[in-house]
């Protein structure tokens, strides 16, 4: 009777431990990205609402504040007219409120 060397009696798996630690290895590097992409999905939401609420807040401060300004033309010349008492000795006044010259440039 002819004997076989050891490695051919072995189960597959057995006859080769870095093919299994490198397959566990590889699971679990797949398991670690998949997990960490579905939480960054997750955050992402979230962070794009708080992002849009901050916008909100900040555009209603600036309408309460700035929502007087206007643009007019006089005289085919530019001119923003602020909120009355936004100027302390304002340029000129139209309609008894402070004016600014824009410029064309």
């Amino acid at each position: 009777m002819q004997t076989l060397p050891m490695r051919a009696r072995l189960p597959t798996g057995t006859t080769s431990p870095s093919r299994s630690a490198a397959t566990c290895g590889g699971g679990w590097g797949t398991m670690r990205w998949s997990s960490t992409s579905i939480e960054t999905r997750l955050r992402t939401p979230a962070v794009l609402n708080e992002n849009i609420k901050q916008a909100c807040r900040t555009l209603a401060m600036l309408q309460t504040t700035m929502g007087s300004v206007e643009r007019r033309e006089i005289d085919s010349k530019r001119s923003g007219v602020l909120p009355a008492g936004s100027l302390e000795h304002p340029p000129w006044t139209v309609v008894g409120r402070p004016a600014v010259k824009l410029s064309s440039e």
